[in-house]
């Protein structure tokens, strides 16, 4: 799915700016008509951004705990779910950058545990027998799951509205940032960039946000790519004897 999407976004920025370009050099019949490719193709890619910011949410939100898996012969086995929220435990609340969910089992001191998940959208409270193990060479308490840190998306429609329309200005700044780095020297410098998208298609999962995601990241790089056939366009065009209308 990722890759259709992809696929079919790039088609659609790239077919949309030629059908508007070819427009404007017919019915404006100027040299600078052409520079209403970059402004359409700006506008497209706003509304791709518009549609991940607004349908999925922004980053920089909390970080949450999500459960991966439970491990086979613990309490949580058969009471926790891959994908659970957890919330809080012992009633007090737990995430990655405050109380963490160690430090409460720990503080339980073998003691079960009352986890508050949510799952399907619905809270509910969870009793856990931690187990006893050894690691690195002292006794800890583990509740026999595997979990990971998940960044809780942030819904706010103005403030999708506004990341989506200063999209591409904030990714050609990164461009240009990247571009001063490499040239003072910088070797690890990525232009905002090749290697973050190769990256991207490696460890994105198949649906419709990673899609987004990634059609934004290629997408950025097409509009750039169109700017400067634009440009070369523009300059071909002003350099043409303009055309004499025939005496009739």
């Amino acid at each position: 799915m990722s890759y259709v999407v992809v696929a079919v976004g790039l088609a659609v920025l790239v077919g949309i700016h030629e059908l508007v370009v070819w427009f404007a050099k017919r019915t404006i019949r100027r040299p600078w008509a052409v520079l209403v490719g970059p402004i359409i193709g700006y506008a497209v890619l706003v509304g791709f951004a518009l549609v991940l910011f607004a349908g999925y949410g922004l980053r920089g939100g909390a970080l949450e705990y999500i459960v991966d898996e439970t491990l086979p012969g613990s309490d949580a086995a058969g009471k926790l779910e891959a994908g659970d929220r957890i919330l809080a435990a012992d009633h007090v609340a737990v995430s990655p950058t405050g109380t963490s969910l160690v430090s409460r089992v720990e503080a339980a001191g073998g003691k079960p545990v009352v986890l508050t998940i949510e799952r399907a959208g619905e809270r509910r409270d969870i009793t856990v027998q931690p187990k006893q193990s050894q690691v690195a060479g002292r006794i800890v308490w583990m509740l026999g799951i595997r979990n990971r840190v998940n960044e809780v998306p942030v819904h706010d429609s103005g403030a999708a509205v506004k990341a989506a329309a200063l999209y591409p200005i904030h990714q050609a700044r990164n461009v240009a940032v990247a571009l001063r780095e490499i040239i003072a020297g910088k070797e690890e410098a990525d232009i905002a960039g090749p290697m973050r998208i190769v990256e991207e298609f490696k460890r994105a999962p198949a649906g419709l946000r990673s899609g987004f995601e990634m059609l934004l990241l290629l997408g950025f790089y097409a509009w750039l790519a169109l700017c400067v056939l634009d440009l070369v366009r523009l300059v071909v065009l002003a350099r043409q004897p303009p055309a004499r209308s025939s005496a009739s």
